[in-house]
């Protein structure tokens, strides 16, 4: 139940970021951020301890802050480098 609210709680918070996101890399991220909420939120309904550690972790505003920025990083490097190789 608790997990819930805290899932619940931050779910509206990305929401409102989403809300005031202009770029498309913040919405990216932002949605990102969602992903990563709904997957901790589902580890701390899988039984055992592992799952709820990881879960809580996920979910820590900070912890999913910088993963999320850490992925769309490396995915826009990615796809920069793609649209630099069609070029040539």
């Amino acid at each position: 139940m608790i997990g819930a609210e805290i899932v619940r709680r931050e779910g509206m918070y990305v929401l409102r970021k989403i809300q005031r996101s202009v770029t498309a890399g913040e919405i990216s991220r932002n949605v990102l951020e969602i992903g990563l909420l709904v997957g901790g939120g589902i580890m701390l309904l899988v039984p055992g301890l592992i799952t709820d550690v990881a879960g809580i972790t996920i979910i820590m505003r900070p912890v999913r802050e910088r993963i999320a920025a850490r992925a769309s990083n490396r995915s826009s490097g990615s796809i920069q480098i793609e649209i630099e190789s069609f070029k040539r």
